[in-house]
């Protein structure tokens, strides 16, 4: 961007003092590819402050003179220095820089010095996703790292797992720091992922060590945003987005109503003749997908600024997001902000400050993903197609056995709404001791989270009058009040000697406290012109049983920390690293509150030995391995170390107590050890890139249910009694398949990225005090996977009497259902593999990229098939396959006979594996020409983006991609379309 002063003074100066000629330097910067991507990088006139940065083609215009110097740096890669000469157009390519910063627990370290394994998503991979939650933009893009969306609804949190599932009845989600503060992993939908500079994963003990009893399930550590450095000028970026979204082809067909009454003439419901079926389905045929189904919009606003002088630097960004759901009433809004500041006191103190507000609601779908007949994602399917939606007055049809359109009642005038704010603060200062000894670092973070929800049926609806007590609907309401306070202080030490020996280390001690508090009320009996307040609640009396419901509770936890980590350093070619860490948490009792945790780790830069000098292939290669553990504290529930009492049902005004939760005084930490080896290289002058990890992980001490005898008062106590391992390798590559000309850096590029991970989970132990148990549908037990399904097995129908048959324990055929013959062998939920690839190309202006996702190896219980392939259901609609139900001796079908129960067996379980194109994007980048013209533009870009857009799979239910090992009708995955603009000024 051109600076009229500047110029004018470089003027001056050249003809007055250096008698040489001012002229404005032009030129763009690429990367080694030749791909005009470096947009952001800074131009800067060598001491001067003159300084200007490329827009998003990686043009840029700045005034000198000959004989200065241009210094052009981009995070990430190597600065270089050229020396204005008579030619006024300076292109430069810049090589992206081994060196490059990787966050890591505590600390930041560089890629040839790294010795975690640790997996980096970019700015640019976060960018315009339409996807409200963040870490389901992360799909596909690490290796070892699952992401199921588990619902298509609006600002949903999806299951995440970083290197399999470590424990079967605790926590199981990694930990998430946001500038080094934790968060709350569940509240993604008020963070804006435009504002997130990087994401890394930490995967191995090396990496999680230092978050000790937090780290057994992995974690994200999250970095937004921060200013300009070398006083930038300030920038402003713009970008919106506009698009829809509708349902994606779901395998699963369902009757029409000539078809449902074909069905009904098959059971003997009714005898109709072809022109009697013909003339019902004219006078009432229904499809209930429509009016339960819509295409929904998104939209999407972003700007921010960001700069720097010689002291201070700062982002700032404002957000918005809407979304519209593919079931009516569904929707998402959102608005986010951010202000990042940092501050160069003096030459010794750094300061800085960042806080982000987010505010967020939506309305929701109730009971979606559960067999509840107020889950309207059932009755867009099981709608009988016969009963209509309004009369010809257009009046709603409601009233007894007119399910669908009571529900569609309650959708449309019930209340299922949620209101979020989220608050981050964090302030830290860093104070550089003399010498370059090291330095002190403190920070101080708050995370907040206010949630409020409401819910009803209207009183004056045909639901709202089967409610109990009162038949005159209900209203809740629920609070509840987050906030985690995160204290951290660390000493910080480095020192080289004799040029080949560097030590580092640092000694801290962290502070967590976590206060919540909830409350609510349901109140039934409501006046109808108030539905939606409190007032609506009729006051209970005993005479009038309207008592309302309240609910509350308040927990205070504290986690007192104190960690150490040293790293010593030969001539860039070996490494090692300890770390150390005690913690003492609040949620175990006094003699077992304090664990220490630990990890080792070494590396070994091959490529600079001597022996590799003339191997000029190689441009980066290290060995790497780790060893340590980690905790699990949020396996244990807040107060399972004390006793508890319960409330029994009021009897004459009064409400006994009895003994509720057993206490354990014994229970300690489920600790995690992990054994992690990786090679990471770079070769063929970085043209090809990737690493290489093998891992076994191993958790101890796992929870188990143990079951107690009745008089005891509760059902059971938890106690420390089984062991399970993930044992697994992961992969990613990255290839530069065709790069361009240096001397055409317009020209058409191509890069391949891909990565895969495969994770064997096994239950190795159980201790002594169970042999076995089932959780859901399937069980735990030595040998088995967690997850792993157990049910009767399928046998097919009987051709001679459509009688359904199973096997037995022994493999033998029999006509008898009984629970003593459940069995594994049908697999598992969590899948074996998990990956996702995809290529880049490029081509003057001209971006194209797209990424698939995949998961193998894994199978999950259809339970809608149970409902829709079902005759007992046949007040509501079914598939289309009931019409091969057997009917006659020598039928040969998988339908068994509708004189027989349809019981829940293996034949409900289905292979799941899918690979999904999961993300399209075509983009143009205006050429310099069309922006000079605009004259205040530095770039423009324009989009057109797909998310979702096929899916190849062998399931036949809504969605392969789901969160557990059982489909009952979740809210379906939308295909979204959108279009957007980003704008650099």
């Amino acid at each position: 961007m051109k600076t009229k002063l500047n110029g004018i003074l470089t003027l001056f100066l050249a003809l007055v003092v250096q008698f040489a000629i001012a002229q404005t330097v032009t030129g763009k910067v690429t990367d080694a590819t030749g791909e005009a991507v470096l947009g952001g990088a800074t131009v800067l006139v060598k001491g001067s402050s003159n300084a200007t940065t490329t827009d998003f083609d990686g043009n840029y215009s700045i005034n000198a003179t000959s004989g200065q110097v241009l210094v052009y740096s981009f995070a990430g890669y190597t600065p270089q220095e050229i020396t204005v000469g008579n030619n006024n157009v300076i292109n430069v390519v810049m090589e992206e820089s081994l060196d490059v910063v990787i966050v890591t627990a505590y600390g930041t370290t560089t890629k040839p010095k790294l010795q975690s394994a640790i997996s980096t998503v970019s700015s640019e991979d976060l960018q315009n996703v339409p996807i409200a939650s963040f870490e389901q933009i992360l799909q596909g893009r690490a290796p070892g790292l699952l992401i199921n969306s588990g619902s298509g609804q609006p600002g949903t949190a999806a299951k995440v797992r970083i290197r399999g599932t470590v424990s079967i009845n605790g926590a199981n989600d990694p930990l998430y720091i946001v500038d080094g503060v934790q968060i709350d992993g569940g509240a993604f939908a008020s963070l804006n992922a435009n504002d997130f500079e990087n994401v890394s994963i930490l995967k191995d003990a090396q990496a999680t060590a230092l978050y000790g009893s937090r780290g057994a399930a992995g974690g994200y550590r999250n970095y937004t945003k921060r200013g300009g450095k070398l006083n930038s000028p300030t920038r402003f970026s713009y970008s919106s987005q506009f698009g829809f979204s509708e349902v994606s082809d779901l395998k699963i067909d369902m009757l029409d109503a000539t078809g449902y009454l074909e069905l009904g003439r098959i059971l003997g419901n009714n005898n109709f003749t072809d022109e009697q079926i013909a003339a019902e389905v004219a006078a009432n045929g229904m499809d209930w997908s429509e009016p339960f189904y819509r295409t929904g919009t998104t939209l999407t606003q972003n700007m921010s600024m960001s700069g720097g002088s010689e002291k201070t630097s700062f982002f700032a960004s404002v957000g918005y997001y809407e979304q519209e759901g593919v079931i009516l009433t569904s929707d998402l809004q959102r608005f986010t902000t951010r202000l990042n500041l940092d501050h160069q006191a003096n030459d010794n103190l750094k300061i800085g400050l960042g806080t982000t507000i987010g505010f967020s609601k939506r309305n929701f779908v109730p009971q979606e993903g559960a067999v509840n007949l107020r889950n309207p994602a059932i009755y867009a399917y099981l709608g009988n197609p016969l009963q209509r939606l309004r009369d010809d007055n257009g009046n709603l049809l409601t009233g007894t056995g007119n399910n669908a359109a009571n529900y569609y009642e309650l959708l449309t005038t019930g209340i299922q709404r949620q209101e979020e704010v989220k608050m981050q603060i964090q302030g830290n200062l860093a104070y550089e001791l003399n010498d370059n000894w090291g330095g002190i670092d403190y920070r101080l973070g708050l995370d907040f989270e206010d949630d409020f929800s409401q819910g009803g049926s209207a009183p004056d609806s045909f639901i709202g009058g089967t409610e109990t007590p009162g038949g005159a609907g209900f209203y809740r309401e629920d609070t509840n009040r987050d906030l985690f306070l995160t204290s951290t202080a660390s000493l910080r030490y480095g020192k080289t000697f004799n040029e080949k020996h560097t030590v580092t280390g640092s000694i801290g001690t962290e502070y967590v406290k976590n206060f919540f508090r909830s409350q609510g009320f349901t109140g039934y009996g409501l006046e109808p012109s108030l539905f939606g307040f409190a007032g609506a609640i009729t006051a209970g009396t005993p005479d009038n049983e309207l008592i309302p419901a309240t609910r509350g509770g308040n927990l205070i936890t504290g986690l007192f920390s104190v960690f150490g980590t040293a790293t010593y350093d030969y001539e860039g070619k070996y490494g090692a690293q300890v770390s150390l860490r005690n913690d003492k948490s609040s949620r175990f009792t006094e003699a077992n509150n304090s664990a220490t945790f630990y990890a080792v780790s070494g590396r070994w830069n091959i490529n600079r030995e001597d022996f590799m000098k003339d191997v000029n292939w190689v441009d980066n290669l290290k060995l790497r391995a780790s060893y340590g553990s980690a905790g699990n504290e949020r396996s244990i529930g807040q107060t399972q170390g004390i006793q508890q009492l319960g409330t029994g049902t009021s009897y004459s005004g009064t409400r006994p107590l009895f003994q509720g939760g057993i206490a354990n005084e014994s229970l300690t930490w489920e600790s995690t050890n992990q054994l992690n080896v990786g090679l990471d290289f770079d070769l063929f002058d970085s043209r090809l890139g990737g690493s290489i990890d093998v891992y076994n992980k191993k958790t101890e001490d796992l929870f188990i249910n143990f079951t107690l005898p009745a008089y005891f008062g509760d059902t059971s106590v938890q106690v420390n009694g089984g062991n399970l391992v993930n044992k697994g390798v992961e992969l990613a590559l990255q290839y530069d398949l065709v790069r361009p000309d240096s001397s055409n850096p317009d020209g058409f590029s191509m890069t391949l990225n891909g990565n895969i991970a495969y994770n064997k989970n096994e239950i190795t132990d159980l201790g002594d005090q169970v042999n076995q148990f089932e959780q859901g549908t399937s069980i735990i037990r030595v040998g088995e996977a967690i997850g792993s399904h157990y049910i009767v097995e399928w046998a097919g129908v009987n051709p001679s009497n459509g009688e359904p048959l199973y096997r037995d324990l022994d493999g033998n055929i029999t006509n008898v259902y009984s629970a003593s013959n459940n069995k594994t062998g049908f697999g598992q939920s969590e899948p074996l593999y998990t990956g996702g690839f995809g290529f880049d190309m490029s081509y003057k202006g001209f971006t194209f990229s797209n990424l698939w996702v995949f998961s193998k190896d894994f199978s999950r219980f259809n339970n809608q098939t149970f409902f829709v392939e079902n005759p007992n259901f046949y007040g509501f609609n079914q598939s289309t396959e009931m019409l091969q139900i057997w009917q006659n001796p020598g039928d040969i079908t998988d339908i068994q006979g509708a004189a027989f129960e349809r019981e829940f067996s293996s034949k409900d379980i289905e292979d799941a594996s899918f690979l999904r194109l999961r993300n399209v994007t075509l983009a143009y980048n205006f050429n310099e020409n069309v922006i000079n013209k605009i004259g205040f533009i530095e770039g423009i870009r324009i989009y057109a983006q797909g998310v979702n857009l096929l899916t190849f799979t062998e399931w036949t239910g809504f969605d392969p991609e789901d969160n557990n090992n059982i489909a009952q009708f979740e809210y379906p995955t939308p295909r979204q379309y959108t279009f957007g603009i980003d704008v650099n000024f």
